[in-house]
């Protein structure tokens, strides 16, 4: 919690200066820690990530940032730990990005950064804590912790003048992939991989295929981890909104079933015929769970 702290109050610091800077100059700063603690009586490893950057610059009329990458990585082993990191801006985020190959290629370079300039501020605080405790060797307890904050204030752009008018919103990009393993001493570690791009160096990087697939299949995860609910939840969840506790009146009952039905027909199902209020509602009746599944009600109504 102590480094968490100093990671807010860097982060405040941060935004203190913002107050008080002009969008003449750019602040890019990073800040990282990684602590390993070995200890054999009793037998426990413990490892801790923490990492604050903060990106204090102008935001151009057109849209464009000042572009910077910035990137750690490290495999969290508790022995023999390696750690990588690049930290670069301008010309250099550019390149290292492989947004451009020759500094020197102007029709290379990224839109201009043109017009007026007001202050941006674009910044991440993370957190992140495994402790492990062994007996003969294996893992017999576990904590894991993980804490993140993100935050961006980013004056919106304007394109044009007139109809042909519209509005641009920079491009940042911030990623961070965390994975604990626990096993032997030599086997348990806590890897961490994150970056932080802005402007042309953020938009290569989001064309990079291997981003985007991790993007793709994180959100695939996480959706398929909302629409987790097994079947028998759904119906339950579907039988509280058609009979919830208060409710005695059949007549509002019928019409709460119906509105269940409704909606099923509306996004492409069937009339599910055959199926009365009561065996819908109760509990004791597998075949509302069979007839959810076969028409998909639950998923979709969840």
């Amino acid at each position: 919690m102590r480094n968490y702290a100093n990671a807010t109050l860097m982060v405040g610091s941060i935004l203190v200066v913002a107050a008080c800077a002009a969008p003449d100059h750019v602040l890019f700063v990073t800040k990282t820690s990684i602590g390993i603690d070995l200890d054999s009586k009793p037998a426990s490893a413990s490892l801790a990530y923490d990492r604050v950057e903060g990106y204090i610059g102008p935001r151009y009329d057109n849209g464009e940032i000042p572009p910077v990458i910035a990137l750690v990585k490290s495999d969290g082993a508790i022995f023999n730990p390696r750690i990588r990191q690049v930290y670069a801006t301008g010309d250099a985020a550019e390149i290292v990005v492989k947004a451009r190959a020759d500094p020197l290629q102007s029709s290379e370079r990224g839109p201009k950064l043109s017009g007026g300039k007001k202050l941006m501020f674009f910044g991440t605080a993370t957190t992140t804590g495994l402790k492990v405790g062994f007996t003969t060797g294996l893992p017999d307890s576990l904590t894991f912790g993980f804490r993140r904050k993100e935050f961006s204030y980013i004056p919106i752009g304007t394109v044009g003048t007139g109809k042909d008018a519209f509005d641009v919103y920079p491009a940042i990009l911030a990623s961070i992939d965390t994975a604990a393993t626990a096993g032997t001493a030599s086997e348990t570690g806590l890897r961490n991989a994150q970056f932080f791009a802005t402007g042309q160096a953020a938009r290569f990087l989001a064309k990079n295929d291997r981003i985007r697939d991790e993007f793709t299949q994180q959100a695939a995860r996480a959706m398929n981890v909302a629409s987790g609910l097994s079947q028998s939840e759904a119906a339950r969840a579907l039988r509280l909104y058609a009979n919830p506790p208060g409710i005695t009146d059949q007549a509002e009952i019928d019409n709460r079933f119906r509105a269940i039905k409704e909606a099923y027909i509306c996004v492409g199902g069937p009339d599910p015929d055959g199926l009365n209020t009561q065996s819908f509602i109760s509990d004791d009746q597998p075949a509302t769970e069979a007839w959810q599944a076969k028409q998909g009600l639950g998923t979709r109504m969840a």
